[in-house]
C-alpha cells in the first residue's frame, strides 16, 4: 500500500508540472501596411477607423463624433478578438507606441457656442486617399463635410495634415475644436489657413471612462472632469461657395511643405484556387463538392449573395469581401477577387436592386465600386442608429429585404448593455432611420423570408432553452431580455412568443443560416426550408405548416460532410446549394477554419419522410416513396415521445416530460392508416399535448425494401386542427 500511495503522489506531481503546459500567449493580428483603413473598437471609440499615415505613423477617426481621436507613432493597430487572436478576450484593439495627439471626447464642431452632433455618412477612397464624409446640422440646414488626414515622420519630427472640404459652403460662422491643452503634457503646434483662437474655460462635466472589456458589458460610473481647460479653435467663416481649409499639426518647425510618406498598393488582388483539393462528400442522393479556397483569402464566410448568375459575393469575419468568380463552374476553376477590406466583422451581405449591403458590427453599409476598377471605393453609412458597445459578442446580422422593400437587421441581445438601444431587437431601416419591430433575440444568427413571413434562428443560452426558429411579428417578445425601448423587467413564460420549431441540441446546438428550396432541381423537397448548424457542421431540413394561424412543423437531418462550421446558405440559379463555413475560437465538428461547399441533387430520390402534418387526433406522415404496407401498419414501429424546455435564466435547458421531470413522455400510437398509394401514413395517438416537441423514431421501410435515409425527426406542436387534442 505504501509503495502504491507513493506512486500516485509522484504521478500526480508529474501531471501537474509536465502534462498541462502553459497556455500560449495571445498574439494580435496586424493588417498589411498597404491596407487603407481598418474599422475596429478601440478604447477611445467603439466605432474607430484607423488610417496608416506612414509605416509608423497612424491616426484613428471616431465615426460617432466625427473626430480624429488619436495620432500615434509606433506599431500598427493590434487586432484582438475572436477572428484575429482566436480568443474571446481581450477584444478592444490597441497599439504599441507613443501618443502624439489626443482629442477630447466631444464633437469638434461648434455653432453659436454649442456642440453640433455630426451624422457620419461614410468612407470614400480616392487615388488611395481615405476621406471621411459627414453632415453637420446647422439650424435648418445640413452642411456636408469631407475630411482626410495625411502625415509623415522623420526621426523625432512628425507632421499630420487634416484637410476639410465644404462643397456647398457654410451658411454661418462655425468653430472647429482642434485640440484641448489639458489632454497631453506636450500639445502639438497647429497651423491653419483660417484664423485660430484659444479659449480658456472652467468646466465641470461627466464623461464615460475609456472603453474596456468590462465597460462593454455593464454600465460603469461616469468620470468627473473639472478645472481650467484651454481649447484651440479654428474659426471657419460663413461662405456661400465651396471652400477647403487645412490644419497642420507638428511638434517643431514650420512643416507646411511636408508630404505623406505612406506607401499604397493599388494592385487588384485576384487569387486562383488553392492547392487543398478534397474529395467530394455527401452521399448517393446529395453530393457535396469542396471549393479549394486559396489561403490568401482566409474566407471565414459570414455572408454571401449573388452578384449575377455566376459570381458569388462573400463577406468574411476578417472584414473582407471577395467576389468568387465563376462560382457555378468547376470548383477548381473559380477565382477569388478581393473587392473590399478593413470592415468591422461583417456578419451578413445582400445584393439588392444592383446595390451591395453589408452589416458590420455597428453599421449597415452600402459598398460600391464607383470608378469601375473592380474594387470598392465608397462605403456609405446607411444607418448606425443602434447601440454598439465594442463587445466581442455585439453582433449585428442581416440585412433582410422585406416584402415592403425595407431593410431589416437583427441585433444580438447576448451581452448587450441595458443602456444601449435595440440590443436583442429586430429593427427596420427606412431612409436611414431605425424603427423597432420586435424583441427578445439572443443570437439571431440566421434570417430569411418564407412564404412572405420573416423568420430567424436564435441560439440557446440564458433564457433560451435550446436553439429556436422564430416567426417574427411586430411587437412580440421572443424570450431574451432586451434593452431600450423594451422595459427592464423579468418576463413570464406566457409572455414569450412560442417558436415555430424547437431545435433539439442533439440535432442543432448552434443554428445558423436559413434558405428555402425553390427548385425541383434540388430533389423532392421543393418549398421546404434548410437550416445550417455551426457546431455540428450540418444542414437540417424543415417542413412547416400553418395551423390555426400559427407556424409549426418538423425538422429532420439532411446533409453532413462540410469542411467547416456551417454559417451561410444560398441557392444559385443553377439549383445548387452553396454553403459558406468558418470557425475560430468556437469549436465545430468540421476540420477546417473556413470553407465554401456546393451541394447538388444526384437525381436519385432517397426514401424519407418528406412532410408531417398535425391532425386533430395525431399526425399524417408523407413519404417520398411508397412504404411496405404491413410494416407501416404496425403501431409498434413508431416510437413517439414528447418533451419540452424550461424558461429560466440558466444557460440552456434539459428536456422535460409532461410532469416537469427531466426526460420525455411516451405517446401511445393507437392506430394507423396507410393510403392507397402507400405514400401517406396517418397515426392516431393518445396523450399528445401542445407546447411540446414530439419526437419520432420510425422502423419502417419502403415497398422496395429501402431503409429510411433518416429515421428520426422532431415536430413542434403549437396548435392542432379544431383544437380537439388534449391541451396543456
Amino acid at each position: 500500500m505504501m509503495s502504491r500511495r507513493c506512486f500516485v503522489v509522484v504521478f500526480a506531481a508529474l501531471v501537474s508540472t509536465e502534462s498541462f503546459p502553459a497556455e500560449p500567449k495571445l498574439v494580435p493580428r496586424h493588417d498589411p501596411p498597404d491596407q487603407l483603413f481598418r474599422r475596429a473598437p478601440m478604447a477611445e471609440s467603439a466605432r474607430s477607423i484607423v488610417v496608416n499615415l506612414s509605416t509608423n505613423l497612424h491616426a484613428a477617426f471616431d465615426a460617432e463624433l466625427c473626430r480624429v481621436h488619436t495620432i500615434w507613432r509606433g506599431g500598427p493597430l493590434n487586432l484582438w478578438g475572436p477572428p484575429y487572436s482566436g480568443a474571446k478576450s481581450k477584444f478592444i484593439c490597441d497599439f504599441g507606441g507613443e501618443v502624439l495627439y489626443k482629442a477630447p471626447r466631444m464633437s469638434p464642431w461648434f455653432y453659436f457656442g454649442r456642440e453640433v452632433s455630426p451624422n457620419f455618412a461614410g468612407i470614400r477612397v480616392e487615388t488611395n486617399e481615405v476621406w471621411f464624409e459627414y453632415e453637420l446640422q446647422l439650424g435648418e440646414q445640413r452642411v456636408a463635410v469631407r475630411e482626410k488626414i495625411e502625415g509623415s515622420i522623420a526621426g523625432t519630427n512628425w507632421t499630420a495634415r487634416r484637410t476639410f472640404v465644404f462643397a456647398n459652403g457654410v451658411p454661418d460662422n462655425i468653430r472647429f475644436l482642434a485640440g484641448t491643452y489639458q489632454l497631453l503634457e506636450e500639445t502639438p503646434n497647429f497651423q491653419s489657413s483660417f484664423r485660430p483662437s484659444i479659449d480658456t474655460v472652467t468646466k465641470e462635466y461627466f464623461v464615460r471612462d475609456r472603453i474596456t472589456e468590462e465597460s462593454t458589458e455593464r454600465i460603469l460610473p461616469m468620470e468627473r472632469n473639472s478645472g481650467e481647460e484651454r481649447r484651440f479653435f479654428i474659426e471657419v467663416p460663413a461662405r456661400e461657395t465651396a471652400f477647403t481649409f487645412d490644419i497642420v499639426m507638428f511638434p517643431g518647425a514650420d512643416p507646411l511643405n511636408r508630404t505623406t510618406t505612406a506607401v499604397r498598393n493599388d494592385e487588384r488582388k485576384v487569387f486562383g484556387a488553392g492547392s487543398d483539393r478534397r474529395r467530394d462528400s455527401g452521399d448517393e442522393f446529395f453530393r457535396i463538392e469542396h471549393f479549394p479556397v486559396p489561403p490568401e483569402a482566409e474566407m471565414i464566410v459570414t455572408g454571401m449573395d449573388w452578384v449575377n448568375e455566376r459570381d458569388l459575393a462573400v463577406c468574411t469575419w476578417m472584414g473582407e469581401i471577395f467576389i468568387v468568380e465563376n462560382a457555378t463552374g468547376k470548383v477548381g476553376e473559380a477565382r477569388y477577387r478581393r473587392f473590399a477590406r478593413g470592415l468591422n466583422e461583417p456578419l451578413g451581405l445582400k445584393v439588392h436592386a444592383g446595390k451591395m449591403f453589408v452589416v458590420q458590427k455597428g453599421e449597415l453599409t452600402e459598398v460600391s465600386d464607383t470608378d469601375g476598377d473592380g474594387e470598392a471605393d465608397y462605403f456609405r453609412c446607411v444607418s448606425d442608429d443602434w447601440g454598439y458597445s465594442g463587445n466581442y459578442h455585439s453582433y449585428s446580422f442581416g440585412p433582410l429585404v422585406t416584402g415592403a422593400d425595407e431593410l431589416m437587421l437583427f441585433v444580438t441581445g447576448q451581452r448587450g448593455r441595458a443602456d444601449l438601444m435595440y440590443q436583442g431587437w429586430a429593427i427596420r431601416v427606412k431612409e436611414g432611420e431605425v424603427e423597432p419591430f420586435c424583441y427578445g433575440l439572443r443570437v439571431p444568427h440566421g434570417w430569411g423570408i418564407y412564404q412572405g413571413d420573416i423568420f430567424v434562428t436564435d441560439n440557446q443560452g440564458n433564457w433560451i432553452g435550446t436553439c429556436r426558429l422564430n416567426h417574427l411579428e411586430a411587437g412580440k417578445f421572443y424570450g431574451f431580455p432586451s434593452s431600450k425601448p423594451a422595459r427592464k423587467r423579468v418576463y413570464s413564460a406566457e409572455e414569450v412568443a412560442p417558436p415555430v420549431l424547437w431545435l433539439p441540441r442533439v440535432l442543432s446546438p448552434s443554428a445558423s443560416g436559413i434558405e428555402t428550396i425553390t427548385a425541383d432541381a434540388f430533389g423532392p423537397f421543393k418549398g421546404q426550408m434548410l437550416i445550417g448548424d455551426f457546431q455540428n457542421s450540418i444542414v437540417i431540413r424543415a417542413f412547416l405548416e400553418r395551423v390555426n394561424g400559427m407556424w409549426q412543423g418538423a425538422v429532420f437531418p439532411f446533409a453532413m460532410g462540410f469542411l467547416s462550421g456551417v454559417n451561410r446558405l444560398s441557392f444559385g440559379r443553377d439549383g445548387k446549394l452553396y454553403v459558406g463555413g468558418g470557425k475560430r475560437t468556437w469549436s465545430t465538428a468540421a476540420p477546417k477554419e473556413y470553407s465554401l461547399d456546393r451541394v447538388s441533387f444526384t437525381g436519385k430520390v432517397p426514401f424519407e419522410v418528406s412532410e408531417v402534418r398535425a391532425l386533430k387526433d395525431g399526425f399524417e406522415l408523407r413519404f417520398t416513396k411508397p412504404v411496405e404496407g404491413e410494416v407501416a401498419k404496425d403501431p409498434e414501429n413508431y416510437l413517439v415521445k414528447q418533451f419540452g424546455y424550461k424558461y429560466h435564466e440558466e444557460y440552456g435547458s434539459p428536456e422535460f416530460d409532461h410532469d416537469g421531470k427531466v426526460g420525455a413522455t411516451e405517446i401511445e400510437v393507437t392506430g394507423t392508416e396507410v393510403a392507397e398509394d402507400g405514400k401517406v401514413v396517418r397515426l392516431k395517438m393518445k396523450g399528445l399535448r401542445t407546447g411540446f416537441v414530439t419526437s419520432f423514431q420510425l422502423a419502417v421501410n419502403s415497398a422496395e425494401d429501402e431503409d429510411l435515409r433518416h429515421d428520426t425527426f422532431y415536430y413542434t406542436l403549437n396548435e392542432v386542427p379544431d383544437n380537439l387534442l388534449e391541451v396543456r
